[in-house]
Formats: C-alpha cells, structure tokens, sequence
C-alpha cells in the first residue's frame, strides 16, 4: 500500500513489491519555485514537496535494447538508404492492423556495408537522388510486410511496395515526395479524401487518397509559402 499526505489530504493506491510511508515536508513552501504552488500533480517522489520517503526511492530505469530490433531494413531494391525515412505509422482500428508509410531513397549511393571512414568520403548528396513513398503493414507492430502493390513502376517492375514517385507536384518526375505526413482522417466525411498527405518540394502539397494507395494528384498550396526540411504533419483543431 502507499501512502501519500499532500495538503493535508491522505492518498492511498495499490504498490507493488514495496511499502512507502510519505510525509509533506512543512517547508517546502518555502523552497519551491513559487510558480509550481498552482500545479495539482506532481511527479511521485518529487524531492521538493517529500520530506521522507521509507522503503521508496525515485531512480532513473535502464533501458534494453530489444532484440527484435531492426523492425525494417534496407532489404529491397528500391530501398537504398533509410537516411530521412519520415515514417508515419498508424493502428487502423476498422481494420485491425498497423500502417506505415515511410520515405526511402530509391535513387543514391548507398552507404551499406562501409565503415565509418569510408561513409565519410562518400559525397552526402551525389546525383541523381531520388525519393518515394513506400507502404507496409503489421499485425503486431513488430513483423512488418511490405506487399507488392503492383501500383508504382521501378525499374520496369510494379512487384514493389511503392504507392508514390514524384516531387508533390508532379507523380512521374522530381526528386521525390520529402517529409510527407499521411494520416487516415475518420471526420472525413468523402470517402475519397479518407487518407491525406502532406508533400514538401518546392510548394507545401496536399494530397487525398480512399486507401492509402491509390492517390489522387497533388494540389499545390502556394499560400502556404513555407520551407524546411522536415516531416510535415497535421493535426486535428476543432476550430
């Protein structure tokens, strides 16, 4: 059982494992940062209003790397390089399955197999370089399978998991979709625009799509008049 006093009122919640008696330190008033005497929670153990904690210490958790790890790898043709992969992962409750969209370089030297060394002489941003838009799923969020789409052409082949090429702009030519956000908007009411995206090149896009696949083009958002390198994201604001 742990016990809490804070103000004056007696907490109690189940513990595990341990018994901790806390008491309100009668001076902490004094200590604290004023700013923090209109907070109504607190970090449990928090040093600054506990005077004494028996059988009960705050330390920091160690952190194990899981052995499942690397979820993906650069095992395709079309997956060169996983630098900037802008992934945009989502747990479809209509469908009972996990969704990722994520952005690899499909055209690039790839720094697979080198040393550190080595990649340091490799130049960052050497010709052509290119960008897409590739779509895998998971029923766990662990083993993920990136079907063949048979949508997007590679190489004369659509045996891949690619659902975008193009700059935003353009769906056949460019450097490719950089930074894209994707997200399936459930307050959408068309059917046809149930997935949206958002594309940075030159000119913030947008993009709708019924399934996540098949996408409709992109329209540019001039007003916008944004720049950056970074993953673009929406969000719901009820205003």
């Amino acid at each position: 059982m742990l016990l809490m006093k804070l103000n004056g009122n007696i907490i109690m919640k189940l513990a595990t494992m341990s018994v901790a008696v806390l008491s309100l330190s009668s001076g902490w008033a004094e200590e604290a940062d004023p700013s923090s005497l209109e907070r109504s929670r607190y970090l449990l153990l928090d040093a600054r209003i506990i005077e004494k904690a028996d059988n009960a210490k705050l330390t920091i958790g160690k952190v194990q790397k899981s052995a499942s790890n690397p979820l993906f790898e650069e095992d395709k043709p079309w997956e060169v390089r996983f630098d900037n992969l802008y992934a945009n992962v989502i747990f479809d409750e209509e469908e009972g399955i996990y969704k990722c969209w994520y952005s690899p370089f499909i055209k690039d030297l790839s720094s697979k197999g080198l040393t550190v060394a080595e990649r340091k002489e490799r130049e960052y941003e050497a010709p052509p370089r290119e960008m897409a838009i590739c779509y895998a799923t998971s029923k766990d969020g662990i083993t993920w399978v990136k079907p063949e789409i048979g949508h997007v052409e590679f190489e004369g082949s659509k045996a891949n998991n690619i659902v975008w090429r193009g700059d935003g702009t353009d769906a056949e030519v460019g450097d490719g979709p950089h930074g894209t956000g994707i997200f399936k908007d459930l307050r959408e009411p068309d059917p046809q625009r149930r997935y949206k995206a958002i594309l940075k090149s030159e000119i913030l896009s947008v993009a709708f799509s019924p399934d996540g696949i098949r996408w409709g083009p992109a329209m540019t958002r001039p007003e916008a008049d944004s720049a950056g390198d970074t993953h673009n994201n929406a969000f719901w604001a009820p205003t």
